[in-house]
């Protein structure tokens, strides 16, 4: 078994106890709100509470999308929100990168794998990430040509040699052999790497 998979199940019992663990807390402040009106606290705690099981909730699905090479239909764009806030998990992309996020062309759907999508978008940050302490990125979706596509637009400026190993193909045990359905693309006067996406 692929240590990603195996991971993802490890992750995801872990998920599930804290989960248990964190409706005792929602519970119980809830009560303790109910019973002492005037403790502030009370409130708090459930409140963090809702926004600690709603980061769980959003983690998991996280996990699932990330598990299997499920084609289906959706909204590239709400995609991107939801991936940049897992990232905000991810603390050498929360402490060292700024993202402005800004969609040039709304609405874009596409027919893909959620894997495929976080396995590019992610491993062009992670390259990224290696060429600067701290850098501010502006990305969104974009139609290149006829194609919905995600962009990146690094703050900084790069050498050919950068250039080139953000557009090589995303790896992965998981892939195989198969082809990959995202190609980057450069812009050289924009400085502004597309990922377009082909749909099968």
């Amino acid at each position: 078994m692929s240590d990603n998979i195996l991971a993802r199940y490890i992750l995801e019992g872990l998920i599930h106890n804290v989960n248990n663990h964190m409706n005792l807390i929602l519970g119980y402040s809830q009560k303790l709100g109910k019973n002492h009106p005037d403790l502030l606290e009370a409130q708090k705690i459930y409140n963090a509470g809702i926004m600690i099981d709603d980061a769980l909730k959003d983690l998991s699905r996280q996990l699932w999308d990330r598990s299997f090479f499920f084609y289906e239909d959706f909204d590239l764009g709400s995609w991107l929100g939801s991936e940049l806030d897992y990232l905000q998990n991810y603390l050498p992309i929360k402490h060292h990168m700024v993202f402005d996020l800004t969609h040039h062309s709304e609405n874009q759907r596409v027919f893909i794998s959620k894997l495929d999508l976080a396995m590019w978008y992610e491993s062009r940050l992670l390259i990224l990430s290696s060429m600067a302490e701290t850098m501010r990125i502006k990305t969104g979706v974009i139609v290149y040509e006829t194609n919905p596509a995600l962009y990146i637009e690094p703050s900084i400026q790069l050498s050919v040699s950068q250039i080139e190993a953000l557009l090589a193909d995303a790896v992965s045990e998981l892939t195989g052999d198969r082809q990959f359905p995202i190609l980057g693309i450069w812009d050289s006067e924009k400085s502004m790497l597309f990922g377009v996406i082909h749909e099968r």
